[in-house]
């Protein structure tokens, strides 16, 4: 993997304290498709109250059977439905031990029902990929990495309800068993401020799909993405020097915690030629000797794949302290300061989405604009010539926004935040923003979904019984 780390400022004043902000990027290589790659471990957690009624659940159906003949023997798949309760419908195991149709009958005879505690199906899932990465290592044949993506189109109404202890049980499972929490949010019913607080925890990613086709074409993405892997794991470690660095700040969402004297900071799993950043502003104090000064190192540790070898990456951070006046003329990095900025945005994203929930749209669209001129703003300083990736991040991003502002012309607010939501996410978690595609789009790209075995047409007798409750609501009259 290709690591890389830069600061705004390299040039430091000569008894003056200052805060200089590094940027750390890492290139995932492209894995040789290869038959005997690492086992890749998908848990699905899948949403089946009431309110996934037709569409959305036989949706989701149709996608996961399809999705399943894609793992090869030696990955893993399980499924946990969950409505009031939770239910383990298809073992967590390898493929070698299931057949597809055996899957894809367990998953056909899933109907929706009852209320929304994802917390019990959360947790079962937790459990059962757990015994199953336990197993595997007792085996002798480690799986390279687990997934657990949370499939839901309603508000959590029953069971654990607190969005940060729901990032917190992710959050464990992250450090202690290296299980990444990944989740989709269907429809617009969804409360996707916690499906992305539990993503954050959980080290993975959160997708919107606004539909039942959309669905489909977003699981397809995800197990795209979890068969590309080339590097599970990767953590980030800022080591300060002791006395060069008086506190360390990370910026984003990732997840990080302190082991003295490091920061680590969990950066997750990253598919074949996927890019990551993440921004850390060190505070500096005064420093009272001219030349240079090693103040921090930055160490990236992964696992690669298919090896399964480990990694270990050190980098320095050095500044050069010069006379006041020679650093007077100092001028920021501007790859570091398209990145800052755009991080600055992808927070204001955050808000914008909050505005668009209390029902201010016009506030929003303000906001939009201000953002989009911020960008523009910035892309104006930076000199194309020089500078030609941060010139074209930022434009990138002022057109993002503007596609963003369109949309709320053609959608209503709750659509937009979700879009919004979703679009944050990613921003902060040092990933570009994501171009939403159509189920037709997907196929373009990687072929048909559909094939033998895959559920067809929404079956009639699958629909919602009318008279059974939805998310906690009263029967139909």
């Amino acid at each position: 993997m290709h690591v890389a780390a830069q600061l705004d400022l390299d040039l430091l004043a000569l008894n003056a304290e200052d805060h200089v902000t590094c940027l750390v990027r890492l290139e995932a290589p492209v894995p040789a498709d290869a038959a005997d790659r690492a086992g890749q471990a998908l848990v699905v957690v899948l949403d089946r109250s009431g309110s996934m009624g037709g569409g959305r659940l036989e949706g989701a159906k149709r996608a996961l059977v399809a999705l399943v003949r894609r793992l090869a023997p030696q990955d893993a798949f399980g499924l946990v439905t969950f409505d009031n309760e939770a239910e383990l419908v298809v073992p967590v195991r390898r493929m070698s031990d299931h057949t597809t149709a055996e899957v894809a009958d367990l998953i056909g005879r899933i109907r929706p029902r009852g209320t929304t505690d994802l917390s019990a199906g959360f947790l079962l899932g937790l459990r059962e990929t757990k015994r199953l990465l336990a197993t595997a290592a007792d085996d002798g044949a480690p799986l390279a990495g687990a997934t657990l993506l949370i499939v839901s189109d309603g508000r959590v109404n029953a069971g654990i309800v607190d969005r940060d202890e729901l990032a917190s049980v992710a959050a464990r499972a992250a450090t202690e068993a290296r299980i990444t929490t990944s989740t989709l949010g269907v429809g617009t019913g969804y409360d996707e401020v916690l499906l992305s607080a539990i993503t954050d925890g959980g080290g993975g990613e959160h997708r919107f799909a606004p539909d039942p086709d959309s669905a489909v074409a977003e699981l397809a993405s995800s197990v795209t993405d979890l068969l590309g892997k080339s590097v599970v794991g990767a953590v980030l470690r800022v080591r300060p020097q002791p006395g060069l660095v008086l506190g360390v700040e990370v910026r984003g969402r990732h997840r990080h915690h302190f082991e003295r004297p490091d920061v680590v900071v969990g950066i997750g799993d990253l598919f074949g030629g996927e890019e990551r950043t993440a921004l850390v502003r060190l505070h500096v104090p005064a420093l009272a000797t001219l030349g240079t000064a090693t103040i921090a190192d930055v160490i990236v540790e992964f696992t690669s794949l298919p090896d399964l070898r480990e990694h270990r990456v050190s980098l320095p951070v050095s500044v050069n302290v010069v006379p006041g006046d020679e650093a007077r003329g100092r001028v920021p990095d501007p790859i570091v300061t398209a990145e800052r900025l755009l991080l600055d945005v992808a927070e204001s994203k955050a808000g914008v989405a909050e505005t668009l929930r209390s029902g201010d749209t016009d506030r929003a669209r303000t906001d939009l604009d201000e953002l989009s001129r911020r960008l523009r703003d910035g892309r104006a300083d930076v000199d194309a010539d020089a500078a030609p990736e941060a010139a074209a991040r930022l434009e990138e991003a002022a057109a993002e926004l503007d596609g963003l502002r369109a949309e709320l012309v053609d959608r209503d607010a709750t659509w937009s935040a979700k879009r919004m939501q979703e679009d944050s996410h990613w921003n902060l978690r040092g990933r570009r923003s994501r171009m939403k595609g159509t189920l037709a789009d997907w196929e373009r790209q990687h072929g048909p979904l559909d094939g033998d075995g895959a559920p067809g047409p929404a079956d009639p007798s699958a629909a919602a019984d009318p008279d059974e409750p939805g998310d906690g609501a009263p029967p139909a009259a």
